[in-house]
């Protein structure tokens, strides 16, 4: 080895320390993490979100503060995850509509794989699949049958018949498919 060869691997192990130094003298996080929660409060999500919030505080020595930021099936959330800083200070906690949002809405302004690094399953929440109890169906595949056989129209009409007050008036179906529309994409109308 030469001395002109030493002397750039010195000065190249130098310049790596003088630069390491003050990022390796930096602990992550010095001051809070946000964690966005795409959905308003009370939902699974939040619910999740509030549970895990304190412990991971704990771990990390610093504040966690859930924000919420619902609306557009989380896209407004999410988005605003995707557009800050790649600093760790903001966090995003995803359901399963940040894999199933690419498929449904054909201008996304985030990309789901390409704009986020997933770290870690923190829940696994069952979904179920529920009717009315009056509703003769008790398996999904009599329920298929029964759907096949009378038509949109007449499982929105059964709903109609079979109404039941909920917190803020009672949803309607009035068997027209833009009710039906309506109620799927989660439009509540509300009796006066």
């Amino acid at each position: 080895m030469t001395i002109t060869h030493a002397l750039r691997v010195v000065a190249c192990a130098l310049s790596i320390l003088i630069f390491a130094g003050p990022a390796a003298a930096q602990n992550y996080p010095v001051k809070p993490v946000r964690m966005v929660v795409p959905f308003p409060p009370g939902g699974n999500t939040d619910i999740i979100a509030r549970v895990f919030a304190p412990k991971m505080a704990e771990n990390l020595g610093q504040q966690i503060v859930v924000e919420n930021r619902g609306g557009a099936g989380s896209v407004i959330g999410t988005d605003v995850v995707a557009k800050a800083a790649p600093d760790g200070y903001t966090i995003l906690m995803v359901s399963a509509a940040h894999t199933i949002n690419p498929a449904m809405i054909k201008k996304l302004p985030y990309d789901s794989v390409k704009d986020f690094t997933p770290l870690a399953l923190i829940a696994d929440v069952p979904t179920a699949f529920v009717l009315h109890p009056a509703f003769p169906a008790k398996t999904v595949k009599k329920f298929i049958a029964i759907a096949r056989a009378a038509g949109r129209d007449q499982l929105f009409d059964f709903r109609q018949r079979h109404r039941r007050p909920s917190r803020g008036g009672t949803l309607e179906f009035d068997g027209q498919d833009q009710n039906g529309a309506r109620a799927v994409q989660g439009h509540r109308p509300v009796d006066d």
